[in-house]
């Protein structure tokens, strides 16, 4: 059963992509247009690359040598993810036009860069402290200055 299993994996995998060599040799993993359109609508639903492999039928490795050998592979996986945020985006923005607090503040956050203290990149407004240290004083001077503020005091 579990034989049957794989043989019906790997004949999905055919469609999607063409195995030259045996995974012994030096030549890589290439892709098929049908499986690069997978590849673009996987990465749209937000799956991570390891998954998309897995869900190919193909290793870690092979992914990584189909991204270096075939640069379709990497360009369609990331016009999914641009889908991906883009519908995102058109979600999180209509949130915020109907008055959602959180979908807004969320927006200015990430989209217009600001922060809780101001907008980020920005100096923040300068703020100037003086202190004006008196020039020294002789004994007799400051024994009048702690005398006064002795009487004073009762």
């Amino acid at each position: 059963m579990a034989n049957m299993k794989r043989t019906k994996r790997n004949a999905a995998a055919r469609d999607l992509m063409v195995v030259e060599g045996t995974g012994l040799s030096s030549a890589p993993t290439q892709l098929t247009g049908a499986g690069i359109e997978r590849v673009e609508a996987l990465a749209r639903t937000g799956l991570r690359q390891v998954s998309i492999a897995a869900l190919l039928g193909i290793g870690e490795d092979a992914w990584d040598a189909a991204n270096r050998h075939q640069s379709e592979v990497a360009a369609a996986f990331q016009r999914g993810r641009a889908g991906l945020e883009e519908e995102l985006a058109g979600l999180l923005v209509a949130q915020a036009r109907k008055g959602n607090i959180a979908a807004t503040i969320f927006s200015l956050k990430n989209v217009a860069n600001w922060s809780d203290g101001g907008i980020r990149g920005e100096a923040a407004p300068s703020l100037q402290v003086n202190i004006n240290i008196p020039p020294s004083m002789s004994k007799a001077e400051f024994q009048k200055i702690t005398q006064v503020k002795r009487s004073t005091d009762r």
